[in-house]
């Protein structure tokens, strides 16, 4: 219902037509990251900035996101040698499982 949904900041409406992927994203809360900062570290780093983004899981020491799945390698490619801060970024296909 829309209280919950306002409340709860960590979710993204999905798509529900849209087919996402799942990545893995070596930064955490630990690297001071929450769902909004992800989002800009995606945006910044992938040259569409029209890509579809799903849900965020921001955990400890690595986080996830969902993208539209057919923008997988490009997302992939975007990360490659890419740093945070002084971390040097890995973002990984998870397991969608």
């Amino acid at each position: 219902d829309r209280d919950n949904r306002d409340r709860d900041t960590k979710k993204v409406p999905r798509i529900a037509n849209i087919d996402y992927a799942r990545f893995y994203i070596n930064l955490g809360s630990k690297n001071n990251i929450n769902p909004g900062k992800l989002l800009d570290i995606i945006n910044k780093n992938a040259l569409n900035k029209n890509i579809e983004i799903g849900k965020i899981d921001i955990l400890k020491k690595f986080s996830f996101f969902e993208v539209d799945r057919k923008y997988e390698k490009e997302i992939l490619k975007a990360f490659e040698n890419k740093k945070f801060e002084e971390n040097k970024l890995l973002v990984e296909l998870a397991d969608s499982r």
